[in-house]
């Protein structure tokens, strides 16, 4: 269950990336460390300084020592509607793992458009240029990661998109909705 959050601030008061995951999770610490150390440098090719806030916890000192002037580990938050009404992409670049992958969805939840990989979308009801952006390579993560933050128009797209689909699918009531079913299914059957 994802709750959706209020769009709080909007595009042209926003600037930068969130790397959202629990650093105790193996794919997530590869996954920060692969968009700081190969993605980002595409990126800031283009909009040097551009900040990246890696946030989650437990993050291990191969995470911390990723900080620098551009990058900021933060840790756990317990609230992230502040980080949230303040950047503008999501990245998830996954490259192994499994299971729903929650940053996703709460990034959605808060309307900040996300771009993943084909692994990172497995299993969500996401479609390419639609409610998510995919690329599977630096060089087109970079890209994908360059055309929401600069663009307000796509931006606006996929941020409304995201927060549909979290609406759709993952909100208490359509969660209630299939669980009663679910349970009327199972009571009839016995």
């Amino acid at each position: 269950m994802h709750p959706l959050h209020p769009r709080l601030t909007p595009f042209e008061l926003r600037r930068g990336v969130l790397f959202l995951g629990n650093f105790q999770h193996a794919p997530n610490v590869d996954s920060a460390r692969y968009l700081v150390r190969e993605v980002m440098p595409t990126v800031w090719a283009q909009l040097p300084g551009l900040p990246v806030w890696l946030v989650g916890g437990f993050p291990p000192a191969s995470i911390k020592a990723l900080a620098n002037a551009n990058v900021f580990v933060t840790g756990h938050m317990a609230d992230l509607t502040p980080i949230m009404a303040q950047v503008r992409v999501a990245p998830a670049p996954l490259r192994y793992g499994a299971g729903i992958k929650n940053k996703v969805i709460d990034s959605m939840a808060y309307g900040v458009p996300v771009v993943t990989t084909r692994l990172g979308a497995e299993g969500l009801p996401v479609a390419q240029g639609f409610n998510i952006l995919v690329a599977d390579t630096a060089a087109e993560l970079g890209s994908a990661i360059v055309a929401l933050h600069e663009d307000p128009f796509l931006w606006e797209r996929i941020s409304r998109a995201g927060r549909d689909t979290v609406a759709t699918f993952y909100s208490a009531d359509v969660l209630r909705a299939q669980l009663a079913t679910t349970l009327q299914r199972y009571l009839v059957g016995q």
